[in-house]
C-alpha cells in the first residue's frame, strides 16, 4: 500500500520538496551558515580585537566593504532566507515541520525589520527622526548584537528541524516525499540501480565548500596579520585628533582617530585610527609612535597587534573543515564501492 502523499510530485516547488529536497537543503544551509559566520566574525572584531564598528566588517566585508554598507544587500539576504524557508517547508513532516515553522516565523519578523531599514534609506527619512536608519527593536538593542541574535534564533530551530528530518519516526517517514532519510529498502537496492552518491554526500560537500571558501578569503590576510603582529612597516608619529565610541551591551568600544606622518616625511595619512588605543590612553593633540603597514584605515603601535590569532584561527578552521569532509566523502565512496559487506566492515 502506498500513501498518496509520497507519490512523485510535479512542479518546481514540489520537486524541491521531493527528490531535490536534500541538495536544496544543503545549498540553503551553506548560505545561512556563511552569513551567520560573517556576523560572528564581526562581533569578534568588535569585542576581542576592539575595532571600531565601521571597520568591523567580518571576513568578506574587508575586501568588499559594500557588502556591509549596502542596505540593499542586507535586505536581499533577509528576503532570500525567507523565500528559502517558505519554498523548502513542504518537505518537512511532523516534528521537523514544527521546528521549521518556528524558524520561518522568526524570519518573517527579521525580514520586516530589514524592510523597514531599506524603506528609510529609499525615502530618506529615519525612524523617529534618528541620525541613522533603525529598526523597531534596534531602538532598544544596538544593530550588531541585534542581528547576531536574530540570525542565531533563526538558525537554531532550522538545524533542529534538519536533524529531526533526517531521523524521522515511522509516522513521519510514511508521509515524506523526499529521500533525506532513505528507507532501508532503498539503501539495500542501491547496488541494483547503478552507482549513486553515498548518504550524507550533499551535507559533507556543503561543509567542505564552506571550509574552502573560508580558506580562500582568509589566506590573503595572513601576511598582513603577521606584519601587524611584528609591527613590520614604516615607522612614524600618530597625532590624535578625536575619539569615537560605540556602546554595546556590557561593553564600550573606543578608538582614536588622527593623522600619521612617517619619520622620513615620505608618508602622510589623515583620518585613520590607531589600533589598540582606547579610552584614557590618548588625548587630543597628543603624539605617539606608530607603524604603517599598508592598511588603508589604521596604523599600529610599536608593540604590534594580536589580529593574527583571529586570522590564523579562521585559516585553520577553513582548512580543517575542508580536509575532514573531503576525507569522509572519500571514505564513504570507497565503502559504497565495496558494497554492503564493505560498509559493515568499515569503521
Amino acid at each position: 500500500m502506498t500513501s498518496a502523499s509520497v507519490n512523485p510530485p510535479y512542479g518546481l516547488v514540489a520537486n524541491l520538496n521531493g527528490e531535490r529536497h536534500k541538495p536544496a537543503l544543503g545549498f540553503f544551509a551553506f548560505i545561512v551558515v556563511a552569513h551567520w559566520a560573517e556576523h560572528i566574525a564581526q562581533a569578534y572584531q568588535v569585542y576581542v580585537l576592539n575595532w571600531p564598528l565601521p571597520e568591523a566588517r567580518g571576513v568578506l566585508g574587508l575586501p568588499f566593504p559594500w557588502l556591509v554598507t549596502s542596505e540593499w544587500m542586507h535586505y536581499g539576504y533577509a528576503l532570500l532566507m525567507l523565500i528559502g524557508l517558505v519554498l523548502l517547508r513542504r518537505g518537512f513532516t511532523g516534528r521537523s515541520r514544527t521546528w521549521w515553522n518556528i524558524s520561518l516565523g522568526i524570519q518573517v519578523w527579521h525580514h520586516f525589520e530589514h524592510f523597514l531599514l531599506l524603506m528609510q534609506v529609499i525615502i530618506g527619512a529615519n525612524l523617529l527622526g534618528g541620525p541613522t536608519p533603525r529598526s523597531i527593536i534596534q531602538l532598544l538593542v544596538p544593530r550588531l548584537e541585534l542581528h547576531l541574535f536574530y540570525n542565531a534564533i533563526v538558525f537554531v530551530p532550522m538545524v533542529v528541524a534538519m536533524l529531526l528530518h533526517r531521523k524521522p519516526n515511522s509516522q513521519e517517514r510514511a508521509t515524506m516525499a523526499c529521500a533525506c532519510a532513505p528507507r532501508e529498502s532503498v539503501l539495500k537496492a542501491a547496488g541494483t540501480r547503478g552507482r549513486r552518491l553515498p548518504p550524507g554526500f550533499a551535507f559533507r560537500a556543503t561543509v567542505a565548500l564552506i571550509g574552502a571558501s573560508l580558506t580562500f578569503f582568509t589566506a590573503p590576510s595572513v601576511w598582513p596579520a603577521i606584519q601587524a603582529a611584528r609591527a613590520d612597516g614604516v615607522p612614524g608619529i600618530f597625532t590624535a585628533e578625536h575619539m569615537e565610541c560605540v556602546q554595546h551591551p556590557g561593553h564600550e568600544s573606543c578608538q582614536w582617530y588622527g593623522d600619521f606622518r612617517s619619520e622620513d616625511g615620505t608618508v602622510s595619512r589623515t583620518d585613520i585610527f590607531m589600533y589598540g588605543m582606547g579610552k584614557g590612553q590618548l588625548q587630543a593633540g597628543r603624539q605617539t609612535s606608530a607603524v604603517d603597514i599598508g592598511f588603508p584605515n589604521r596604523v599600529y603601535g610599536p608593540g604590534g597587534s594580536n589580529e593574527w590569532v583571529f586570522t590564523v584561527a579562521l585559516l585553520l578552521a577553513g582548512a580543517a573543515l575542508t580536509l575532514s569532509q573531503l576525507r569522509r566523502i572519500h571514505r564513504s565512496m570507497k565503502n559504497d564501492e565495496a558494497g554492503p559487506e564493505g560498509r559493515r566492515a568499515g569503521p
